[in-house]
């Protein structure tokens, strides 16, 4: 996203970006998913992220690095998705429901399911193999952070999948630099920051019902681009048979959504060819992708709570980088989860995060759910003018500069003032607004 952002924008447009008006822009999203179906699985996808850049304005030397990440490669997290599938498909077997397609997936099913039975919500291999090559690319953009003593302080969920990410990141910057010191901690007690829209997370404040507008919007947009009948018919004789047992619906959900997770396991390959077409995934990822959009992004459709709750991670980040510059840490890294990043890059209007989309058909070529991809991370790096004392921020996602909506010095470095003058009176309406709903 971030390149073909910096590669179409042209110099009409990035006037308009670095004022204060916000104007996201469109992308041939269809053109893409043709291009590489994995990005159908959304935040499901992995990739690889390019190292970033070391530029920097003349006189200016990067000193501090705060981030804000998502945990690597896992499997399929719903809770025993894979032993209740097979239970499906086992009794569908039994029952003389399934198909000749239906009786190849039960096969192909059994043959997959060893290598990720029990195995829900962990991370992968290539999982912690992301936040290793992630931590050997910020060591080498930014070696001036890790001259002489480094230190950092690392948090993360109590989640396990993130937890391994951050020892992962850890272990390998502890491999590169030798004076490398950290504390770490990790707890339902961080969630507030980390993950404020989580229901356990301290002083959480459930939103409001979901406006019957947006429910509406949904689920015309569901009923004309997804078709269940048609999908369970494929693989079972009487279709009503899956819907009176598991659900049509939740059927094609779930397997598409295993098929896509193939994407994060190591040396897995492609386990259920030539049981689907590149369409299916582009219809399921249109509907979630949009599902997604309502929940955090900032849909006119609704009172966009989760968008606003992490005005607590923007305030922290912030608090953080004063408190940290003064006393000389090197950095300060959060782990965390998509649902604690997306909406802290739809709140800061990163990028096209933050973009306002009326139809629902338009969502998916401004606002798309595989640019939360698979160790997803925020990177702020700190420059300090050593003459001046002047500090600027830079905003890096996912290996490449990122644009806020105000103006910059330069490129996609922000004065850390303008940038605190900017953000702070937007986190004071959103801790009203979420305050007036306790």
């Amino acid at each position: 996203m971030r390149r073909l952002f910096l590669i179409l924008v042209t110099t009409a447009t990035c006037i308009v970006l670095y004022a204060q008006e916000y104007a996201p822009l469109k992308y041939d999203t269809q053109a893409e998913l043709e291009a590489d179906i994995w990005k159908s699985g959304g935040e499901l996808y992995v990739t690889d992220f390019p190292v970033p850049s070391s530029d920097a304005p003349k006189g200016y030397r990067p000193f501090y690095i705060s981030m804000f990440n998502r945990h690597g490669a896992r499997f399929a997290h719903n809770e025993n998705i894979y032993g209740t599938l097979r239970k499906v498909l086992s009794d569908a077997h039994e029952a003389g429901q399934l198909t000749e397609t239906g009786e190849r997936l039960y096969r192909q099913y059994n043959s997959f399911y060893p290598k990720v039975a029990f195995r829900e919500g962990g991370l992968t291999q290539k999982g912690q193999a992301q936040w290793r090559r992630i931590a050997d690319q910020v060591y080498s953009a930014f070696p001036e952070v890790f001259k002489g003593k480094t230190s950092a302080v690392a948090v993360s969920t109590n989640v396990q999948r993130v937890l391994l990410s951050m020892f992962s990141f850890l272990d390998e910057i502890s491999e590169l630099d030798k004076s490398f010191e950290f504390t770490m901690d990790a707890g339902n007690n961080l969630l507030s920051y980390l993950q404020p829209d989580n229901a356990s997370a301290p002083g959480y404040v459930k939103g409001k019902p979901r406006p019957k507008e947006a429910a509406d919007s949904y689920k015309a947009f569901f009923d004309s681009t997804i078709d269940p009948d048609e999908f369970a018919s494929r693989f079972f004789i009487n279709a009503d048979w899956i819907e009176s047992r598991f659900g049509k619906w939740k059927f094609q959900e779930s397997l598409i959504n295993i098929i896509m997770d193939t994407q994060c396991i190591d040396d897995i390959g492609d386990p259920f060819a030539g049981l689907y077409s590149n369409d299916d995934f582009i219809k399921v990822f249109d509907v979630r992708n949009y599902g997604g959009y309502l929940w955090a992004g900032r849909s006119p459709l609704t009172d966009n709570k989760s968008s606003l709750a992490s005005g607590a991670s923007l305030k922290e980040i912030i608090e953080s980088a004063d408190k940290d510059m003064d006393s000389g840490l090197s950095m300060r890294l959060r782990f965390s989860h998509d649902s604690g990043l997306l909406p802290l890059l739809c709140f800061m209007r990163l990028d096209s995060f933050g973009a306002v989309i009326d139809k629902a058909e338009d969502v998916r070529n401004i606002w798309r759910s595989f640019d939360i991809s698979m160790a997803s991370n925020l990177m702020m790096v700190f420059y300090r003018n050593k003459k001046s004392g002047d500090i600027l921020v830079r905003p890096i996602y996912n290996g490449h500069d990122a644009i806020l909506p105000l103006p910059s010095k330069t490129g996609s470095f922000y004065s850390w003032n303008e940038f605190k003058e900017y953000y702070l009176p937007k986190i004071e309406d959103a801790e009203q607004y979420i305050n007036s709903l306790r």
